[in-house]
């Protein structure tokens, strides 16, 4: 979680650095499994773990 202000911020940095989120982020739940990311997440077994919320299209 961070700020909007922050946000900004890292999506400047993620192409200055040349990093690419989708290479570190190896899983991704649903907003409503969200409290099983957390313990995902807080297991530290793998790379990132992503929240995503639902295309509204």
């Amino acid at each position: 979680m961070t700020s909007t202000v922050r946000m900004g911020e890292l999506l400047d940095n993620l192409v200055r650095w040349d990093l690419h989120p989708e290479r570190l982020v190896t899983a991704t739940f649903p907003l409503e499994e969200a409290a099983e990311a957390y313990r995902t997440a807080d297991a530290a077994a793998g790379g990132k773990v992503g929240v995503v919320w639902p295309d509204e299209g």
